[in-house]
């Protein structure tokens, strides 16, 4: 089967759940799943913010939920699930209709990034079509097959690939710069120290096999 993944970036302003999920500057969402109920998907996600129960009264309030209900609480954050008083909007509308399956979403007041997964590129290229005659706009920075070689076509292998374009897309390259080191490992689970490791072989690799791939080395 051949199995293509891809991940992109939405404000938060354009998508229900985002905006249901905004109240709070400091706000922070990880969506663990969607479970398709009766033609719908349920949410479950995990909130860290200062203020729960603002956040809590902030979500009940809202017209377009029936219920939010607390699962589990961590050390700092708690496990919530949302059931819709209506229907689907466009972005959640268009990940069903084009069977793309979530596989991990991070959402703040300001935006969201979906990492999801769909049968083949079509199906991927159909979904932008949707959010775009919805009005949705999304912003992909990456499709993948996860099938093809761990080690792609300039030397580097995929972890090494991501760090890259992590620290790419989320500013790290930039004047003055946007992120840190620490926050870009924060993201994939490891430490800052490591993702610096990671980061140096994949720009090592990239290098050489791009501006001195002419070059004895």
């Amino acid at each position: 089967m051949n199995i293509v993944t891809a991940e992109f970036s939405v404000s938060s302003d354009t998508f229900a759940l985002g905006q249901i999920l905004q109240n709070g500057a400091d706000v922070q969402i990880e969506l663990t799943h969607f479970v398709p109920i009766e033609e719908t998907l349920v949410p479950y996600f995990w909130a860290e913010t200062s203020d729960p129960d603002a956040f809590e009264t902030s979500v009940r309030a809202d017209d377009r939920v029936a219920s939010l209900t607390k699962l589990d609480n961590g050390s700092d954050k708690t496990l919530y699930q949302i059931e819709w008083a209506t229907e689907l909007d466009g972005l959640l509308t268009a990940l069903q209709e084009h069977d793309l399956i979530v596989e991990a979403a991070t959402g703040t007041a300001d935006s969201w990034r979906f990492h999801v997964r769909g049968p083949d590129h079509g199906n991927l290229t159909a979904f932008q079509q949707t959010c775009q005659e919805l009005g949705v706009s999304i912003e992909v920075h990456r499709v993948r097959n996860p099938n093809e070689s761990d080690t792609n076509r300039y030397g580097m292998s995929e972890k090494q690939q991501d760090a890259v374009e992590l620290a790419f897309t989320d500013g790290y390259f930039d004047v003055p710069r946007e992120t840190t080191l620490g926050d870009l490992g924060d993201t994939v689970g490891i430490t800052g120290q490591s993702f610096a490791r990671r980061l140096a072989r994949g720009l090592h690799s990239l290098i050489a096999e791009t501006l001195l791939s002419d070059s004895a080395r």
